[in-house]
């Protein structure tokens, strides 16, 4: 087991860790783009055929995607002031009956939970515990105050349901999964023991149209969240789901589209052509710049919090920073670039465990010690 530690989550006492929609691939062959040994070539997009059929299948990464929206759906209606039910909650996260006993729109032999790190999975079922006993409150009109749970409104005039420490239970239960469920699988599991050069690439899987560590390979992808022709300056129609989305939107800033993308497209080609070397450098970036994102996004919701003065608008933002910074947990010691009592110090002294009483001297100095251990000096103001 991996390396962890104990920290705090929603005032409940928490171990701490360590460490897509469908995406459509195209039978069509793509043009291609030379890799880095010109010893065989990479396609434009993310799209790999064998004997002219596709050879990528997505459908776990994307089931337990859409079962993450539709969790995060139900989770609203408690923003909405609606009574929320803890057995559907936990039905959904376990996925009961493989349709959430009833509330999903789809079946799946997939479950969010078991895929959850072991030891936080405790902490999502007490989330929900907490969650729906505030919305019993907020189904009555009781509104939030530093110390109380209960509804409060933002400035489109939507209300979001938060803790009695201003923490948005949709906000950090969707923050949460993606870190927990998609950097834990992502950066301890497909970049990790799947991606070995042990792990079997010659024999096709009876009935498929891959070998095992092409499938892991696409399994690290589907967890992305990307579109198949994903890139920066994307104006491409697939559906951007989590991390994808979040990359698309500080693209500008970071070129980590492309990084990103390429860093998939190489791994996978090079895993086709058992180019083991190629693989495993592609893995070592994408193990950098997915943890890179993650960070971005704690200093870009730091920026948004800071010129906010609405108070329903801050508890939302700071409920997502709160999300990302514990996000930064999840890649395995070796890779992460920052400690896991570097993380929690960042949540407890300098965000501070309610979020009504957040400094702008504790957002700062987030911002200034992920910057320099990221490199993000010349862009943490735009961020």
């Amino acid at each position: 087991m991996r390396q962890f530690t104990t920290t705090k989550w929603l005032g409940l006492s928490a171990t701490g860790i360590l460490s897509a929609a469908l995406l459509f691939t195209s039978c069509k062959k793509d043009p291609k783009i030379p890799a880095d040994d010109d010893s065989y070539e990479v396609p434009a997009t993310y799209s790999f055929l064998r004997s002219d059929s596709s050879s990528v299948n997505l459908e776990e990464q994307s089931d337990l995607i859409n079962q993450l929206v539709e969790l995060n759906t139900k989770m609203k209606t408690g923003d909405a002031g609606q009574a929320l039910s803890t057995q559907v909650l936990k039905d959904m996260y376990a996925n009961t009956d493989g349709n959430g006993a009833g509330n999903f729109s789809f079946t799946s032999e997939h479950q969010l939970k078991e895929n959850t790190f072991f030891l936080d999975q405790s902490i999502f079922e007490s989330l929900y515990d907490k969650a729906a006993l505030a919305s019993d409150s907020g189904a009555v009109g009781a509104l939030a105050s530093s110390g109380k749970a209960g509804l409060i409104k933002r400035s489109n005039n939507a209300t979001i349901l938060v803790d009695e420490n201003g923490v948005e239970f949709t906000q950090l239960n969707q923050k949460g999964l993606m870190g927990a469920v998609i950097l834990y699988q992502l950066y301890n599991s497909y970049l990790a023991d799947e991606l070995d050069d042990a792990v079997d690439n010659s024999a096709i899987i009876s009935g498929k149209n891959y070998t095992l560590l092409e499938h892991h390979a696409d399994e690290a992808f589907g967890y992305f969240g990307a579109p198949a022709d994903f890139k920066s300056n994307y104006t491409g129609t697939g559906t951007l789901r989590y991390w994808a989305s979040y990359s698309n939107e500080l693209d500008a800033s970071l070129g980590s589209n492309d990084k990103i993308m390429n860093a998939f497209k190489k791994m996978r080609a090079a895993i086709t052509n058992k180019d083991n070397k190629t693989k495993n450098e592609q893995r070592d970036i994408l193990y950098l710049e997915l943890e890179k994102l993650t960070a971005a996004c704690v200093i870009h919701y730091a920026n948004e919090v800071l010129i906010e003065t609405n108070q329903g608008n801050r508890l939302h933002e700071l409920s997502e920073m709160l999300g990302f910074i514990k996000a930064l947990q999840y890649n395995i010691p070796s890779k992460r670039k920052v400690t896991l009592i570097e993380v929690e110090d960042l949540i407890k002294n300098k965000l501070g465990e309610n979020l009504w009483n957040v400094t702008n001297q504790g957002l700062n100095d987030i911002k200034d010690f992920l910057a320099a251990r990221y490199g993000f000096e010349s862009i943490k103001a735009t961020l």
